[in-house]
């Protein structure tokens, strides 16, 4: 197998849309990711189906403890049965407490508190 530089996926991307780059993706595909609003006030986060103001510091703190118990019990839930939709939600919670994680570390005073790995890790 060769591998083709002829194309230059990072321009693409960067300059098309979210429909058109899933074109023909249809079968496999998030129709509605986790995205800011155009103005970066708002985040819809797809694994809690919420949209949130992305400095409302009590709310994320919130939605950050309900997808870490959300991620930790389907992690556990995942040991037992795997199936291709759970590795899609799985993933999908990742991506939100990663998000959720940097924002309330963002609008929060402590330093560091907020770290992904660590606030997972707690028990």
């Amino acid at each position: 197998m060769t591998n083709s530089n002829a194309f230059d996926w990072d321009k693409y991307i960067a300059k098309t849309s979210y429909d058109k780059v899933l074109d023909g993706l249809e079968f496999a595909r998030l129709l509605i990711p986790t995205m800011f609003s155009p103005c970066k006030e708002y985040i819809y986060l797809k694994s809690l189906d919420l949209s949130f103001k992305v400095d409302d510091f009590e709310s994320l703190k919130q939605a950050l403890n309900d997808c870490q118990t959300t991620l930790k019990h389907r992690l556990s839930e995942f040991k037992k049965e795997t199936s291709f939709g759970s590795i899609e939600k799985l993933y999908i919670l990742k991506v939100d407490f990663i998000v959720l994680s940097k924002l309330v570390s963002n609008n929060s005073k402590e330093d560091g508190i907020y770290h992904p790995e660590a606030i997972f890790n707690e028990e």
